[in-house]
């Protein structure tokens, strides 16, 4: 009888413990922000393209590890990265980006039909993306950034000999100041460093 009190006192000793053990965030009920990225890109901008121009599908867009994520990143120092569990997106960043890549394409003027890979179109180009760095440097606390690298290569397709056009990386990095209180700047700021890549993405189409 004095084994079985004692054994119950001890799983009640230790579930009292393990309410008073600190939840991680995932488990806690956050009042977590959603974000969206904005299109620098206006549907009204968007021309009226020569049929006799070439055909473009973008194959793919990918995110490298730990970019891969809807919650906001934080670089604290060298390869040391963090996610933020109160800010997030609303759609995945590679799904956001892959539309808005969509729609700048479209409106470079240099193609007949730009499409996704799940149309049907018998393409004379095709691009891929990887977003290589969506993030936020504070490995610097005077002069936090927030930092986005898209990697995109452009291949002129054949089914018996395709070429790789180009392979280049964008990069900006745009100064953020008060995002602890206004997590919207963070947002605001990527959002000035994609407009930055698709205008030099545009203009990279031009000289083709």
């Amino acid at each position: 009888m004095k084994k079985i009190s004692l054994f119950l006192l001890l799983a009640m000793v230790v579930i009292m413990l393990s309410a008073c053990l600190p939840k991680l965030p995932q488990e806690q009920q956050l009042d977590v922000k959603t974000y969206l990225l904005s299109n620098p890109v206006s549907q009204k901008d968007i021309p009226v393209t020569q049929e006799d121009l070439p055909k473009l599908e973008i194959s793919s867009f990918l995110a490298t590890a730990p970019f891969d994520s809807k919650y906001f990143i934080f670089k604290r120092r060298f390869n040391n990265y963090q996610q933020d569990y109160y800010h997030r997106f609303l759609a995945m960043p590679t799904v956001q980006l892959e539309q808005i890549m969509l729609d700048a394409l479209k409106q470079s003027g240099r193609f007949s039909q730009v499409s996704d890979q799940e149309s049907s179109l018998n393409p004379d180009y095709k691009i891929s993306f990887v977003l290589k760095q969506l993030y936020v440097d504070i490995s610097k606390p005077n002069s936090p950034k927030a930092v986005i690298s898209i990697e995109v290569e452009l291949m002129q397709y054949s089914t018996n000999n395709s070429r790789i056009i180009f392979d280049q990386t964008y990069h900006q990095s745009i100064a953020v100041v008060n995002y602890n209180e206004n997590a919207g700047q963070i947002v605001e700021a990527w959002n000035k460093g994609l407009a930055v890549i698709v205008n030099n993405l545009n203009k990279k189409l031009q000289t083709l």
